[in-house]
């Protein structure tokens, strides 16, 4: 079955041509997403996992992961754009690399101690009552590590903490300084969204995140609805509907 895909009313149909092409490709992730979303095979699938252990020897993965270090960072800071491990560890994420990879998991460390710091949590101000974070960071950092598998990693569960400490009160959140910056950010809202929609997942504490969660679906629910963000939106969304 070739599963449809609805976009503010309107059908869109993936035809056989165009599955089979993704089904061709070169590259496993392609080929694994093209199975899981598309045709919508089974999360035990002999034929999906398959392709799933594949991955970490594809083109894409393997570029990603060229050139890391010993200490699992690219030898340059981790927001380095767009070559440090903060970028390389969400792009892996999206490849679809197993949970639990040992040079993914030692990309992590990079990003975890970064994020941590003390340097990095006192370089986060309150203006007008209102924290001015980017936000995305953590999120990323947040959703990258709990897809694999390291939701239980006490740095990990600090940026779910702090992402529901620094939530704006229309649900959002942004880094703009300015005093008079009121208004949350879409692109600072929506990586936090995906974050902490994958650590409760990953968790099982989807109640105990449930009203963040909603309070960003709610405030951006516009915005939202006409973007597709690499599934994090639809991903959310359905979290929202089926939770």
């Amino acid at each position: 079955m070739i599963r449809r895909i609805s976009s503010e009313g309107d059908n869109l149909s993936v035809d056989k041509q165009t599955v089979q092409w993704l089904l061709e490709s070169e590259n496993p992730s392609v080929r694994y997403y093209a199975l899981k979303d598309l045709m919508d095979e089974p999360e035990n699938s002999s034929k999906l996992e398959r392709e799933r252990k594949k991955i970490p020897n594809g083109p894409h993965v393997t570029a990603l992961f060229s050139r890391q270090q010993p200490d699992g960072g690219l030898g340059v800071h981790p927001y380095t754009k767009w070559t440090g491990a903060h970028w390389r560890l969400v792009s892996l994420v999206e490849q679809g690399i197993p949970p639990g990879h040992p040079k993914a998991k030692k990309m992590t460390d990079q990003v975890l101690d970064w994020l941590a710091s003390e340097k990095h949590r006192t370089g986060i101000v309150t203006i007008e009552g209102r924290a001015r974070v980017h936000a995305s960071m953590e999120g990323n950092a947040l959703a990258s590590c709990s897809r694999l598998g390291l939701a239980d990693d006490p740095r990990v569960g600090t940026l779910a903490e702090g992402l529901v400490k620094w939530q704006w009160p229309d649900g959002g959140w942004n880094c703009d300084q300015r005093p008079e910056a009121d208004h949350s950010s879409f692109h600072e809202s929506l990586l936090p969204l995906w974050g902490l929609k994958e650590y409760a997942r990953a968790t099982g504490k989807e109640g105990g995140y449930r009203i963040s969660i909603d309070r960003a679906l709610i405030e951006h629910a516009s915005s939202f609805s006409s973007t597709n963000y690499s599934g994090r939106v639809a991903t959310a969304r359905s979290s929202r509907r089926n939770g």
